[in-house]
């Protein structure tokens, strides 16, 4: 399951903006498989599974719209995401804060995404994704700087990769019009 979730976070880290349906079900596959163990504990794996696809496609069907919805809903995931991933890297336990922490962060995440459509998206998605792949392959049990060197090296190269792709159209644009 660790090398599907390296692949999600990899989708998201780099193909955020220019598959934005695709990457937006990537997210809330992982989002589904991280948080609805925590409400619905009684549930097996196989179901959790069946019911974050099913999420994953009707985000997917959402982010076709490109709405404010969509963009909510990217914001409200990633960040969210990204604050779990991070403080499980970390090694911090948010215990009773958990879902406090998650609404907090999803929030503002919803903020950034309305805000700032493409630039807020590409930050949420850069750092989410970057989130996603050292958490993967449980880098935060071997305790250390590595995962948090990856993290990093990941978010930064991902918010390259999706600002490149954002100013390829406007380059073309204007060899056209010379």
């Amino acid at each position: 399951m660790s090398l599907i979730f390296a692949i999600m976070g990899l989708l998201v880290l780099f193909l955020g903006q220019r598959l934005f349906w695709l990457s937006l079900a990537a997210l809330a596959w992982v989002w589904s498989m991280n948080f609805l163990g925590h409400p619905l504990e009684g549930l097996g794996e196989g179901t959790v599974l069946l019911l974050a696809v099913i999420l994953a496609v009707v985000a997917g069907v959402i982010a076709r719209s490109r709405g404010a919805f969509s963009y909510a809903l990217a914001g409200f995931l990633s960040a969210s995401l990204t604050v779990s991933l991070l403080a499980e890297l970390a090694g911090v336990d948010l215990a009773g804060a958990f879902w406090p922490a998650i609404v907090i962060a999803g929030v503002i995440g919803i903020l950034i995404s309305l805000r700032s459509r493409t630039v807020g998206l590409i930050v949420l998605f850069s750092l989410c994704g970057g989130a996603i792949i050292p958490i993967s392959f449980e880098l935060q049990k071997q305790g250390g700087l590595m995962g948090w060197l990856i993290f990093l090296a990941l978010a930064v190269a991902g918010f390259v990769v999706q600002a490149r792709v954002l100013r390829a159209p406007h380059a073309s644009a204007k060899m056209g019009a010379a």
